[in-house]
């Protein structure tokens, strides 16, 4: 009975976690919350989990929408990586870019290599460049900005720059 009683408990844990990630997990994440190597391949193999990622699946069903897509790119980037550059812009909504191509900072030494993800290496990661906003973790807008302005040209930057100012991201 008590291990009927840790095995609902674990799932509920894991079911409250993929809906605050918007229906993603990691396999790191279900073994901290008690489920074994054989648990998690079972759960693979009858469809209740479904690959995002090396080591990040959706549950339920393989169908992400764009925020779970969001999420699963940066937790398969590992600790410390955050959405960032026009990905980051989109989500702040200072900028409309096609979804197609996800780009994730993460801080150096880390060098994850994820199909459909650009990844960028950032010898600095202040705690003020990162913060969350739908639950995603995300560079900060100034940092966002910032990044914007090494490929933008002067008029979309400002008007990504008018953007945040008029949502009251910058001030």
């Amino acid at each position: 009975m008590a291990w009927v009683d840790a095995h609902k408990r674990a799932g509920a844990a894991a079911w409250a976690l993929t809906q605050r990630q918007h229906g993603v997990i990691t396999r790191g994440q279900l073994r901290e919350l008690g489920y074994s190597e054989s648990a998690i391949d079972h759960r693979l193999a009858k469809g209740r989990l479904h690959r995002a990622h090396p080591g990040v699946y959706a549950v339920g069903t393989p169908d992400l929408g764009l925020s779970g897509k969001r999420m699963a790119a940066v937790l398969a980037c590992g600790p410390g990586a955050l959405l960032s550059h026009n990905t980051a812009a989109a989500l702040w909504r200072i900028r409309n870019c096609p979804p197609s191509l996800l780009e994730i900072s993460v801080p150096v030494p880390r060098q994850p290599r994820v199909s459909g993800v650009r990844v960028h290496r950032r010898r600095r990661l202040r705690a003020c460049d990162a913060t969350s906003r739908e639950r995603i973790p995300v560079t900060s807008p100034a940092l966002t900005l910032i990044d914007l302005a090494t490929r933008l040209e002067a008029g979309p930057l400002e008007a990504a720059v008018n953007a945040a100012d008029k949502l009251g991201l910058i001030d």
